[in-house]
């Protein structure tokens, strides 16, 4: 029976292999490093070591089959808008998305992640290699982290929880050790594209019975989990920790334990409540006094994509809502993108053109109304003296009707007797 699964198995990840080779060529973003092994809990999951074409910059490359419950339709529109708002969300806790787009003819989702060497929390706890199978590196139980260790960690993660709840993001649901990649003991959250992706939590068959009446509270069940599993080494099989689990904790360990599971009102606190608890109250974070945030903007199709995925409403193609322009905002906006004539060729254009031709659109131009007390007279014509003299004066004489002298001749010209 085993050997059957392992052969299926192969099968499986072969013809994946093939899918993501074939993606990686005619994308051209990226060249295929090696594929690795099932070095998560998702069976249907597989991971790829790529390389950028031009940083050259190892990337960590997931293929996983679509969703049902995927809100998006990911067409082209959609992917930009969720590339766009992966691209803002900068933040010192926070492990970026570099790429996300599907194989139409398999359904598969690709996500592209920074590839972290060291591995993730869920290694850190249990001493092990990020690159071995997950079956075999987490079966067993390890002694846990120290209890500063336990705090920072813990405190990084909620202000990495803090930043996407600021920025608008969903919940994140997917809150667990495997989801945290570690390196130079800074703690970086990713798995917030789950909520996007449409996939369950890894938590949900667990807590489910803790969900019904109060949906919000995942995050904050999910990371009560987190804090036991740094503290005692491994993961808690029961929704609410019991007396057995907490008997090799420590004190202030057990103290926030039970102020996130042992609530007299059966509710959760928020995760803000949770920071504002005394365990994290001596916890400096250094990383955030050299954080200079840069202002965020997010685009209209950003808010109405966190809109949508919020109120859990279906994506169809295509769908992304625009602010549709009004007629005069668009007059206004052709009018700004015509040149404007400059004051010479304006009064010469004027110049040139007659009065009585109508304009170009057909319309009758509007004649305004005559002033009270009829029309006025018009102006008398000065008559204009010419200047000229001699000949020139005698031919405007004669232009104008001037009687001229008469004149006498006397002819000399007969000869004399």
């Amino acid at each position: 029976m085993e050997v059957e699964r392992q052969v299926e198995r192969s099968t499986v990840r072969d013809g994946v292999f093939l899918n993501c080779s074939f993606y990686l060529r005619s994308s051209g973003n990226y060249t295929l490093v090696s594929q690795l092994g099932d070095i998560g809990s998702r069976t249907n999951k597989h991971w790829f070591i790529v390389k950028e074409s031009r940083g050259k910059m190892e990337r960590l490359m997931t293929l996983t089959p679509r969703s049902q419950s995927m809100l998006l339709s990911l067409d082209s529109t959609t992917r930009k808008t969720l590339k766009e708002l992966f691209s803002v969300l900068k933040h010192p806790y926070i492990d970026p998305i570099y790429d996300v787009d599907i194989i139409k003819a398999q359904d598969l989702i690709v996500t592209v992640h920074s590839f972290c060497g060291k591995g993730s929390l869920k290694d850190l706890i249990y001493q092990t290699q990020c690159t071995d199978d997950w079956h075999q590196k987490y079966s067993h139980k390890n002694r846990g982290l120290l209890l500063l260790q336990v705090q920072t960690f813990g405190r990084q993660i909620l202000e990495a929880l803090f930043f996407l709840e600021d920025k608008g993001l969903p919940l994140h649901g997917h809150i667990h050790s495997g989801n945290v990649m570690v390196q130079n003991f800074v703690c970086r959250l990713t798995g917030y594209e789950n909520a996007f992706l449409g996939r369950s939590s890894k938590l949900q068959p667990l807590i489910r019975k803790k969900l019904r009446d109060n949906k919000e509270a995942i995050d904050s069940i999910s990371f009560g989990h987190l804090l036991f599993e740094m503290s005692a080494g491994y993961e808690l099989d029961e929704p609410h920790p019991e007396p057995r689990h907490l008997l090799t904790l420590d004190q202030l360990t057990v103290e926030v334990l039970n102020f996130i599971f042992e609530r007299e009102n059966q509710s959760y606190p928020c995760l803000r409540e949770i920071a504002a608890h005394s365990f994290f109250k001596t916890i400096h974070l250094r990383e955030l006094d050299s954080h200079n945030p840069a202002p965020i903007h997010l685009t209209a199709d950003m808010k109405n994509l966190l809109k949508a995925i919020r109120k859990g409403k279906r994506v169809p193609h295509g769908n992304i809502k625009r602010r549709k322009q009004s007629v005069d905002e668009i007059s206004v906006s052709n009018t700004q993108k015509t040149r404007k004539p400059s004051l010479r060729q304006t009064s010469k254009l004027s110049s040139n053109t007659p009065r009585s031709t109508p304009p170009p659109t057909g319309r009758v131009p509007h004649i305004p109304p005559p002033p009270p007390g009829g029309i006025p007279p018009p102006p008398p014509v000065q008559a204009v003296r010419p200047a000229a003299s001699g000949r020139g004066a005698l031919l405007g004489d004669i232009q104008r009707g001037a009687k001229l002298k008469k004149t006498v001749t006397n002819d000399k010209s007969t000869p004399r007797v």
